[in-house]
């Protein structure tokens, strides 16, 4: 199998460099061609199940920086949700801090939307520096992201603009029918708060 080779910038440390007005544009920028890719890999049937900044490959082309969305090893499709043999019933697959409450209970049922939410919290950590959830409080991770749920992005980010801290908020919903409806959705929602 041959593959584009991505010389990959360090993303993190790119980011930290950045004046927060300038975090923001870039990395909504980046965050709208991962929507982009991850569309395609919903058209596909495909859902990805462990997006993450990691898990993003951005190169710099000049003055532009381009990403693409990799590691797709635990992609499953989502038409065969709860079918397939690639997750257990019991098993989770994914990274905590990024993961849909729904993935967390059953990995193997996880559908789009849960993507969706890993786009939220990747776009807020990429953002914020910091994770959706506080976990330091001596509590387990999965009762704290099923109870509690995600720390607002303003109070990590009070200078956000609103529109920012809305759009992470409707990402990050606790329940599916709350987020954005698909990938294509969530980007041009992204591209029209007006504050970015």
């Amino acid at each position: 199998m041959a593959m584009e080779f991505v010389e990959a910038i360090d993303l993190e440390e790119a980011l930290s460099k950045l004046s927060l007005k300038k975090r923001i544009k870039v990395s909504c920028g980046l965050i709208r061609q991962v929507l982009d890719g991850l569309q395609y890999a919903h058209d596909e049937g495909l859902v990805h199940r462990d997006i993450k900044p990691s898990n993003l490959l951005v190169s710099q082309d000049g003055e532009h920086l381009n990403a693409r969305l990799a590691d797709f090893g635990l992609a499953k499709s989502f038409a065969e949700s709860g079918m397939s043999r690639i997750s257990s019933e019991h098993e989770i697959k994914g990274t905590l801090c990024f993961m849909a409450p729904e993935q967390i209970v059953s990995s193997r049922e996880a559908k789009p939307v849960a993507d969706l939410f890993s786009v939220g919290a990747t776009l807020y950590n990429m953002i914020s520096g910091q994770q959706i959830y506080d976990l330091n409080d001596h509590k387990m991770p999965i009762s704290t992201i099923l109870n509690d749920g995600p720390v607002l992005f303003r109070e990590r980010v009070p200078e956000a603009p609103s529109s920012l801290c809305r759009f992470i908020g409707k990402a990050l919903a606790h329940d599916a029918e709350d987020r954005f409806g698909s990938a294509l959705e969530m980007r041009a929602k992204l591209r029209v708060c007006p504050e970015i």
